[in-house]
């Protein structure tokens, strides 16, 4: 396995966000990464998107969210995109396993998880909007770090 995918699956492991990671090249070049969820997820999902609209009693519907819930637990497959630049850069690196670069790494799958929209899930988006508050301060860190 390539380093890049350990350090990816190490990343999200960590992030208690598992995924299969592969690279793969795919359309269009301009997305870094995408999220596969399986036919039996979308199924589900239209599934559960009945129930919502039916007048079924609330077993029924709780039950459906507990199976919603541990599907939601199974790890996705990330498609990590081998023509994209940041992808081809952090296979370049020496050691991508470094912990500076984690934020990085894990923004690859935030940023398939909403591009894949529904899969965002409540402790996903706060994990999100707490990396990106990290990478943002130490972009920042960065910007200025030669200012007076």
């Amino acid at each position: 396995m390539p380093p890049l995918l350990r350090a990816v699956d190490r990343a999200l492991t960590d992030a208690e966000a598992p995924a299969r990671t592969q690279i793969r090249q795919f359309q269009p070049a301009h997305l870094s990464a995408v999220v596969l969820s399986g036919q039996r997820l979308t199924a589900f999902d239209q599934m559960e998107q009945m129930l919502e609209k039916s007048l079924l009693v609330n077993e029924l519907a709780e039950l459906a969210g507990e199976v919603r819930d541990r599907l939601r637990r199974q790890p996705l497959d990330l498609l990590l995109n081998a023509a994209h630049p940041l992808v081809q850069r952090l296979g370049e690196l020496a050691d991508p396993d470094h912990p500076r670069y984690r934020l990085v790494l894990t923004g690859l799958y935030y940023s398939a998880l909403l591009n894949a929209r529904h899969r965002l899930t409540p402790a996903a988006a706060r994990q999100f909007h707490t990396d990106l508050q990290a990478l943002l301060a130490a972009h920042l860190d960065l910007q200025t770090r030669h200012d007076p």
